[in-house]
């Protein structure tokens, strides 16, 4: 179904704008200051964000855009709602939106090489966030979809959940598993880990990376 994704993930800036709150490592104030130190990191990707406080942030951002909230957060636990506000995309979505068309191992074609133009791994990052859309994006116009910081999708982690679908394709399915789930690689990532189709198993309670938000 047709969806509006964010271009670039939430932003240090417009993270603290909502929430109040700066949760970064990778700020003047967090527990990795040195690696940017005289940077101006406000339009970094926000990270060190638990699933719980990205549900707090849409429901947040969609009460301020007079939006009926997608979540309803009581502590640690997040309560699905039928509200049409802001939500993370679904992992289908996700990968959807990040292959943009192709069917290689990055969208950006087979060879780790050309990842240098498009992601912040390993290879480049020099151990650290960079500023959102510096790089290449791809054919939708999404910046950073792999690399720079993992994203947290709506999903929840079940390892053999699209076998069922290997004989008839789903229209947008969603799991419902145990935890969250991570896309996109980051920083320190190797390449493999960037991979179009990569899953990565997350844990709800605990500071994940960052994330970027869907309509």
């Amino acid at each position: 179904q047709p969806i509006y994704l964010g271009v670039k993930e939430v932003t240090q800036a417009e993270y603290k704008k909502v929430m109040g709150v700066n949760p970064s490592q990778f700020a003047p104030t967090g527990e990795r200051k040195e690696n940017v130190a005289g940077l101006d990191t406000s339009e970094h990707p926000v990270e060190m964000v638990s699933w719980p406080d990205v549900a707090e942030f849409c429901t947040k951002l969609s009460q301020n855009e007079k939006m009926k909230p997608f979540y309803f957060r009581a502590g640690d636990s997040v309560t699905m709602l039928e509200g049409r506000g802001y939500r993370l995309p679904s992992e289908a979505e996700w990968e959807f939106a990040c292959r943009a068309g192709t069917t290689t191992k990055y969208w950006t074609g087979n060879k780790s090489e050309d990842l240098i133009k498009v992601s912040w791994f390993n290879v480049n990052a020099g151990g650290r966030t960079h500023a959102a859309g510096e790089l290449k994006a791809n054919p939708f116009g999404l910046f950073d979809i792999l690399g720079n910081v993992w994203e947290w999708v709506q999903d929840g982690w079940d390892p053999s959940f699209y076998t069922q679908f290997k004989d008839k394709a789903a229209v947008d399915p969603i799991s419902g598993g145990s935890g969250p789930l991570m896309r996109g690689g980051n920083f320190g990532a190797p390449s493999w880990h960037c991979r179009s189709s990569l899953r990565n198993s997350g844990s709800q309670n605990e500071p994940g990376d960052g994330f970027r938000v869907v309509l």
